[in-house]
């Protein structure tokens, strides 16, 4: 081709683009090319033309943390020609100091240029600041503690300016549990001739691994005025701290947000010492066990609970770390331990916190006799002497007697004296005994003597007066029946204790029943299905009671026939009058089909309420 039609080709292929859309690469600036560490800029992203794609930001967060980002896009006509703009707006805060680079950014198929930002270190070895008058200081300690033993962090905001919605974060990885400790702490400090407000928190750590572990530190996102729009609305500079904004509008438009990154935590994590490996493991500070029994006496009949509160304090622990104190009993053969419930909770003493775990044990033998338990052994370490502890309980004897009425009981009573021949006791001939001259013969003994023969008048007078006390026991039993109003202030226990004393049969002794002492529901049910068991009515009824009480603490029912009317299965309610009958009627009774049917308590009938009187509830 000739030199001519070269230049003719050239020049067509310019028209051509020029003719052409323009689509130049995308433009990028900075509102700033140095900023404090903490401090934000503002990148400008900007592509000539519409469109509907965004910008693939995944490079910056490298160095920076995305604060937020907003869209605009721009119409121009000049001149009869349209022109479209799309804009980007990208808040970055800067992640460390230093000289960094902000690369190339790809946007609907071209690329921005790379920029370069100057950091400046802000001096302080364990603080981080803005330009803004703003920086965290954060303090640390031990730097090697033991695995799962807590490490005490400070963090310490300073401030100049006043803040709006800030937040303060410290957040945990899977090899660390965080928990702050306490409230908030204000004051005020002068460094450098400059006057700051100082916002203090406290942190407890708790390395879950052994060997060397980085915890990023806390983060401050704040917004921070631009000028002073507010007037004299700033000289709170805690004004809103932690809380809303101070003032009325939007604060956005007169501020700009802040992001602080703490000090980094790098701790050197030791693992268990040998020896301590298995089982529970206990790095505290202090450590404090303690015990109340009930009753104090340590004696109860067979059948029924005593009962032991631990208390266990650890400071530097949660109380989730603190082990079970009733895996840790050993028991005697014939003595079962119900535990209740632990109740924990975590209470802050100064920078630190301090676990408590409370537990009530109910400890039960179906036999009598004397059951020793061996001292409750605690260990534990020591973090501020670097040594292994041990706390424990001495060793206490339980004495368990016979029930009341039992057969052991009876056969555990003192042996009866022995008596001359015709000595009487009590009015009552010994068996065997000759009878003293002049006594009365017993029934039957000689042929032909009647009953209202001379030698009979004796035994006649004795049932007359057995007779004339039984009525006037009926009397009574009238009386207070009449008196049931008032009654009522006995309490429902007595009278529930003292009545199957008054309606046994002729003749039996009745000896009071001992007081139930119960730690809660789970140890007065496990009494209940023990005298279930036993088929033992009367210890049936006065523990079904107590777990009943225990239950429901504010509208428990005064008796079993109350019971049985708050029960939606009329089977279970059947065997709970079964029971009361047997109890009042001197019936034998099986305890088997109560025990299985009564799992737990029952869903009680809606509506319902013991509204009967209690002495009511004493007879069938």
């Amino acid at each position: 081709m000739s030199p001519l039609g070269r230049l003719a080709l050239a020049t067509g292929l310019a028209l051509v683009m020029a003719s052409g859309p323009a689509h130049a690469a995308v433009k990028a600036w900075l509102d700033s090319n140095q900023v404090a560490p903490g401090d934000s800029v503002r990148l400008t992203l900007e592509y000539e033309g519409q469109t509907n794609s965004a910008p693939d930001l995944s490079p910056l967060e490298r160095d920076f943390d995305v604060l937020g980002s907003s869209r605009t896009t721009t119409f121009e006509m000049l001149n009869g020609s349209t022109s479209t703009k799309t804009q980007i707006e990208v808040t970055l805060s800067p992640r460390h100091a230093g000289r960094l680079t902000l690369p190339s950014i790809s946007w609907a198929g071209d690329r921005s240029p790379a920029l370069a930002l100057d950091v400046s270190a802000s001096g302080g070895g364990s603080s981080a600041g803005s330009g803004n008058g703003v920086f965290l200081q954060t303090e640390f300690g031990p730097a090697q503690p033991y695995v799962q033993a807590a490490v005490t962090v400070t963090v310490r905001l300073y401030t100049r300016e006043a803040l709006y919605n800030p937040s303060l974060t410290f957040s945990g990885t899977h090899d660390v549990l965080i928990r702050q400790v306490g409230s908030d702490e204000s004051g005020s400090v002068t460094r450098g001739g400059e006057s700051y407000d100082v916002v203090t928190r406290h942190y407890v750590v708790f390395p879950q691994r052994s060997g060397s572990l980085t915890i990023p530190g806390p983060v401050l996102d704040a917004q921070v005025p631009v000028g002073n729009p507010a007037g004299a609305a700033l000289n709170d500079p805690f004004a809103g701290l932690f809380g809303p904004t101070p003032f009325g509008g939007n604060v956005f438009s007169t501020s700009k947000p802040i992001r602080l990154h703490g000090t980094a935590i790098t701790l050197d994590v030791r693992p268990r010492p040998s020896g301590t490996a298995g089982g529970y493991w206990m790095p505290a500070s202090e450590v404090t066990l303690s015990s109340t029994w009930h009753p104090a006496s340590l004696q109860a009949q067979a059948g029924d609970p005593m009962t032991v509160d631990l208390d266990l304090r650890a400071v530097g622990l949660t109380a989730a770390q603190l082990p079970d104190l009733s895996q840790l009993l050993q028991l005697p053969a014939g003595l079962k331990a119900y535990p209740d419930e632990a109740k924990l909770s975590d209470s802050a003493s100064g920078d630190t916190l301090v676990g408590t775990r409370t537990q009530s044990i109910a400890l039960i033998a179906d036999q009598p006799g004397r059951f020793t338990l061996p001292a409750l052994r605690l260990r534990w370490w020591d973090t501020r002497a670097n040594r292994a502890r041990e706390t424990l309980l001495p060793a206490r004897t339980l004495v368990v007697v016979p029930a009341a009425g039992s057969t052991l009981s009876a056969q555990s009573a003192p042996p009866p004296q022995v008596h001359a021949p015709g000595q009487a006791v009590s009015g009552v001939a010994v068996a065997g005994a000759a009878p003293p001259p002049g006594a009365p013969k017993a029934f039957g003994a000689a042929p032909g003597r009647g009953l209202l023969s001379g030698r009979g008048v004796g035994w006649l007078g004795l049932s007359v007066a057995l007779a004339l006390a039984w009525l006037a026991t009926l009397g009574a039993w009238w009386r207070l029946r009449k008196g049931a109003v008032s009654a009522r202030r006995f309490g429902q226990t007595a009278a529930s204790e003292l009545t199957p004393a008054l309606v046994a049969a002729p003749g039996a002794v009745a000896a009071p029943a001992a007081p139930v002492v119960v730690a809660g529901a789970s140890a007065a049910r496990a009494a209940f299905r023990l005298a279930c068991q036993r088929n033992d009515a009367t210890g049936a009824r006065r523990h079904l009671l107590a777990w009943v009480r225990a239950t429901w603490p504010d509208s428990a029912p005064t008796g079993l026939n109350a019971l049985a009317r708050q029960v939606d299965d009329p089977s279970l309610a059947a065997l709970i009058r079964e029971l009361d009958r047997a109890c009042y009627a001197a019936e034998r009774w099986s305890g088997r089909a109560l025990s299985e049917a009564l799992a737990g308590l029952p869903q009680r009938k809606r509506g319902s309420a013991d509204q009967a009187s209690d002495l009511e509830q004493l007879y069938p």
